[in-house]
């Protein structure tokens, strides 16, 4: 028993490294995707994301519309 528990370990250890491995495309696709839309479409995306609770969506559409307004 203790062996099957092992495996199962050894496989969510090998799932969140193929995830994080992942991730950096997976995030840099997303910031362009911002930089393609709008004022007003980053604002109801804002929207929708903190209704779901997704922060860290949330920060980077934040840090978009922040970047615009400096420029």
């Amino acid at each position: 028993m203790d062996e099957d528990v092992a495996k199962e370990k050894e496989k969510e250890g090998a799932a969140t490294e193929t995830k994080a491995a992942k991730e950096p495309i997976v995030k840099e696709k997303e910031d362009e995707d911002y930089k393609k839309k709008t004022v007003e479409e980053l604002k109801e995306l804002l929207q929708k994301v903190l209704d779901r609770e997704d922060y860290e969506k949330a920060t980077k559409i934040r840090d978009e519309l922040n970047r615009r307004k400096k420029s």
